[in-house]
């Protein structure tokens, strides 16, 4: 198992965000599909990503932007349990009312509370991008506090 996520998502982490070598970022990708067919959620992400444009990958990395399959990717990582996931749709304004029926998390504060551990142990992916930046104790008492009242819209919703 990798320090953070799975070995395989952890050095695909590497080879695209960390890299700029376009064969080790080809094959990363190629690594985090397989990784996908045997479920894990985390490598749906992080191919997500792939597909979601030069905004969540480098622009000189030679994947082609795919709407339909980054979607399809993220809600298969959400279902299959990926906190990186939930965390993502919610900053790319992807977290959809289905999205979070599917999500096995009770709250993505418990999603959120899965990657600031990680962050905390020293994944830099998830204190730079997933969490949104610099964390500070302010910037992680507002997160939580939007949390919360996302939380709170959706139980209203029901």
């Amino acid at each position: 198992m990798g320090r953070y996520f799975s070995d395989v998502v952890d050095q695909a982490i590497q080879d695209l965000y960390y890299c700029c070598d376009n064969d080790k970022a080809t094959a990363a990708a190629d690594a985090l599909l397989l990784a996908a067919k045997e479920d894990d959620g985390d490598a749906c992400y992080f191919l997500s990503r792939c597909f979601s444009g030069s905004c969540y990958s480098w622009e000189y990395h030679p994947f082609e932007e795919n709407e339909a399959a980054a979607y399809a990717m993220l809600h298969q990582a959400i279902s299959l349990g990926s906190a990186a996931a939930v965390l993502g749709a919610l900053r790319m304004d992807m977290l959809t009312p289905e999205l979070k029926e599917i999500m096995p998390f009770d709250s993505i504060q418990e999603a959120w509370e899965i990657i600031l551990e990680k962050a905390e142990n020293g994944c830099a992916f998830c204190l730079e991008k997933n969490i949104g930046g610099n964390i500070g104790k302010m910037s992680i008492k507002m997160s939580m506090e939007m949390l919360e009242n996302t939380d709170r819209k959706t139980s209203e919703e029901k």
